[in-house]
């Protein structure tokens, strides 16, 4: 039986996820749609059935999955990626106008299978299974830091060494990273530790000092991430450090259950100020900045991924995926943009799905869910606020790489194997009514 205070909560929920889309359709439609128009971004017509009947149902289900309460690490995944991968559907579905009705519905069911199979697992398999297998205590202690901190330092002298210099201007940003790729080379040892470091080292050890309230850890990862953009032109990764330490700061007062919240007022405050910047002034450069590259452009791409899917896919690309030689996000790239050269980054699943199939698709879906589900079992167990880190940095990184991509290049999987591995050997036994034992 639903109680008062979860009507409350989802009332409060679907209040505000319906005013962010209306706000976000109304400056595409004043700014975002007319300033871009050349990169095919088209008019939207919100009363259309299609459109008004995505708007109705997927803000329904957006308010009703996003988690309110008991938030552990597979609730930050579930929460960030309706969000940032979902959500912007309600409104912007039709921002490519290439999918029909029935082509918008599986691209819904599409990105939302994901969730509804994490919340079944978790219902059935982690309640019932996974959460009474004995881990062996683990504990974070200076050495992890310590080692993180290392491998920080050696990325950076190394970078230094391989790049020669760096610059600090923006315009030639795009020049200096694509140097970096000629420079690092592509597979190689050193190119997989200073994107490990950049994407997830350096996010983490920001949350992780914020939370501890160590202020060199927090000095160091944004030094790093400023000391990357002057290298290589990466931009991301600054707003990610930054990111974290925000998020820390709500983890070190206990507030982890605001936190995705905090992501939602965040959203609704930009999407107010850019409707206030453009009425002033009659252009947002936040809606520009933010606006059309972090919802517009991401639910074009989506739709590029959909339509590709029906158009071009035979009964082998279904199954296993494209059979061409080359990534699918650059055959989206040439096709969608007229350009060979253009990396075109979706979520981690319809990217699986184009580029190995349904098969490769479901195997994201179970290898992901499996995952969180681990995290939720060594944060219920152990207290382990640093494992939410960890949780927040691969769902946002999911929002916008492969799975594998953002478990091995980005350092998930190391980050989580040194916390696993190094660990407080004095005690462990687990006693089942005190969990954080010294």
């Amino acid at each position: 039986m639903i109680s008062k205070t979860g009507i409350i909560d989802f009332l409060y929920t679907y209040f505000i996820v319906i005013t962010i889309s209306i706000l976000t359709y109304l400056i595409y439609t004043l700014q975002i749609q007319p300033t871009n128009e050349y990169m095919n971004m088209q008019p939207i017509n919100i009363l259309q059935f299609k459109n008004i009947s995505i708007f109705i149902i997927l803000s329904f289900l957006v308010s009703m999955l996003l988690p309110k309460k008991n938030i552990k690490p597979s609730s930050m995944f579930i929460g960030i990626y309706l969000i940032f991968v979902v959500m912007w559907n309600i409104s912007l579905s039709a921002v490519a106008d290439k999918l029909d009705y029935i082509e918008t519905v599986f691209k819904i069911y599409i990105l939302l299978f994901p969730i509804i199979f994490l919340y079944v697992i978790k219902y059935f398999i982690y309640n019932n299974f996974l959460y009474k297998i004995l881990f062996p205590y683990i504990r974070t202690n200076r050495f992890n830091t310590i080692l993180l901190i290392l491998l920080l330092g050696i990325s950076g002298i190394l970078g230094y060494v391989v790049m020669g210099g760096g610059s600090f201007d923006f315009h030639s940003s795009y020049v200096r990273r694509i140097a970096g790729r000629e420079n690092f080379g592509t597979g190689t040892l050193y190119s997989y530790l200073f994107a490990m470091s950049l994407n997830g080292i350096a996010p983490v050890l920001a949350f992780i000092g914020v939370y501890r309230k160590t202020l060199s850890l927090v000095l160091i990862s944004i030094f790093f991430s400023i000391f990357a953009f002057w290298l290589i032109g990466t931009k991301a990764p600054v707003f990610y450090v930054l990111l974290m330490c925000i998020l820390g700061y709500l983890v070190s007062i206990n507030r982890e259950k605001n936190i995705l919240s905090f992501f939602l007022l965040a959203l609704l405050l930009i999407t107010i100020f850019s409707l206030l910047e453009y009425f002033i002034f009659d252009f947002s450069v936040i809606a520009d900045l933010f606006v059309r590259r972090a919802i517009a452009v991401v639910t074009q791409n989506q739709s590029y991924f959909i339509d590709f899917f029906f158009q071009n896919s035979s009964i082998s690309d279904f199954l296993f995926g494209t059979q061409q030689n080359k990534p699918i996000t650059f055959i989206i790239g040439e096709l969608y943009y007229n350009n060979p050269d253009t990396n075109v980054n979706t979520n981690a699943f319809l990217y699986a799905l184009l580029q190995k199939g349904i098969f490769g698709y479901l195997v994201a879906v179970i290898t992901v869910s499996i995952f969180f589900l681990f995290l939720d079992v060594f944060y219920e167990k152990y207290k382990l606020k640093e494992i939410l880190a960890i949780s927040i940095l691969y769902a946002l990184l999911l929002c916008e790489q492969a799975y594998t991509t953002a478990f091995v290049s980005s350092g998930i999987a190391l980050i989580f194997i040194i916390f696993t591995l190094f660990r407080n050997t004095n005690n462990i036994y687990f006693n089942k009514e005190k969990s954080c034992v010294t």
